[in-house]
């Protein structure tokens, strides 16, 4: 019988964003993959989206399972049903193992995965509890995943504090740490045509300078700070693009305006070729108040972007004080406003901190993760349920 292993996520964004180059690592591995997610779920992603997700798994001969995922913990029917119908698939289908993503769907699926006696990966993409975290994410969501770490063949984190704090509290048999999903670098290098077509289309000037965000418009992403920071300085030489959709979009057009910046803030949402847009920015600006480990910052760091972004977990750990750009406090839009109007008043150290980011990228690209991963999944496929 053929090898067949079950990717499971909440979204299918998650699916398309992150596990792609795990899908097609399995098939060369000689797997059977098959996903199940949400597909209807249009929180980050739309259904044209997810339909052309489908087809590329169509493509790739990968059988897909729509499950009613919902993100929350606190819908307990809608979790109930869900947990029913991923239950039934795990039953029946006879996986090798299950490589499961995001807290709901790897809840789920562990809890599943147990009951049925089939082995699990779990990869953790940024703890929900974090040093310097809400208390009340360390009372609900710690002891919950410490309890379904015991359910957990392999533990996968992708920044340093995660991976520290699972070696030392949970209970997986194996703790392992990736840089991320891994970005592929050639793709993101500055293209100066990109530049000035971008540029153009955006109706931005050659001379001014671009501060660019790349991520879901949510209060996570905390796109608020910049605009606040912009509108302390008020300089119409200084313009903010934002590529992203998400529910925040009233608000920050609201507060652009209330900081006298509307005319300075672009919100271009969801770009399939997003390459493009980082060749035609100066700065990267990433203020979240939590990350696991973004792809965004290193997209922009391949770049050739310095970055002015929050000193948090998942940031902090690629880029370096003064050399890569700066960290603060995500809500100090003072501290982001000041570092901004540094770096735009000085091309100089923008392309020398662009060149040294460049360098720092390359150990996140696809190539070294895809290595660590054909690594785990061997480990897995050695080991005893």
């Amino acid at each position: 019988m053929k090898k067949k292993v079950l990717i499971v996520c909440t979204t299918a964004s998650m699916v398309g964003n992150f596990n792609i180059p795990n899908i097609r690592l399995l098939k060369r591995m000689g797997y059977d993959v098959e996903v199940a997610c949400n597909f209807k779920d249009v929180s980050s992603w739309s259904l044209n989206d997810s339909n052309k997700l489908k087809k590329l798994l169509e493509a790739l001969n990968v059988k897909c399972f729509q499950i009613d995922f919902v993100r929350s913990p606190f819908k307990i029917l809608s979790n109930c049903k869900a947990y029913k119908e991923l239950n039934k698939i795990i039953m029946q289908r006879d996986y090798n193992f299950i490589h499961c993503h995001t807290p709901i769907a790897g809840a789920l699926t562990r809890l599943s995965a147990k009951r049925n006696g089939v082995k699990v990966i779990y990869t953790a993409h940024g703890f929900h509890f974090f040093k310097g975290g809400p208390l009340k994410n360390w009372i609900i969501y710690y002891p919950i995943e410490k309890w379904l770490s015991s359910y957990t063949d392999i533990l996968i984190t992708i920044n340093n504090e995660d991976y520290l704090l699972a070696k030392d509290k949970m209970n997986s048999n194996q703790v392992f740490k990736i840089n991320g999903a891994g970005v592929d670098i050639n793709r993101f290098r500055k293209k100066m045509n990109y530049r000035k077509e971008i540029r153009e289309k955006l109706n931005i000037s050659d001379n001014q300078i671009v501060l660019l965000s790349v991520g879901e418009l949510n209060r996570n992403k905390n796109h608020k700070t910049i605009i606040e920071a912009l509108g302390s300085i008020n300089n119409r030489d200084l313009v903010y693009v934002i590529a992203g959709v998400g529910s925040e979009k009233a608000n920050l057009i609201s507060l652009s305006k209330k900081n006298g910046i509307e005319k300075s803030l672009k919100l271009i949402g969801y770009v399939d070729k997003v390459e493009q847009i980082y060749s035609a920015a100066d700065i990267f600006v990433f203020p979240s108040k939590r990350e696991g480990l973004s792809f965004a910052g290193i997209e922009a760091m391949s770049a050739g972007l310095p970055i002015v972004g929050s000193n948090i977990r998942g940031v902090k750990d690629y880029i370096l004080e003064g050399r890569s750009g700066f960290l603060l406090k995500p809500n100090d839009y003072k501290g982001f406003a000041d570092k901004i109007l540094f770096l735009a008043r000085h091309n100089t150290i923008r392309k020398k901190m662009g060149a040294f980011n460049e360098k720092i990228a390359n150990q996140y690209d696809i190539s070294n993760v895809n290595k660590k991963m054909f690594e785990i999944y061997m480990k897995m496929a050695d080991c005893k349920k």
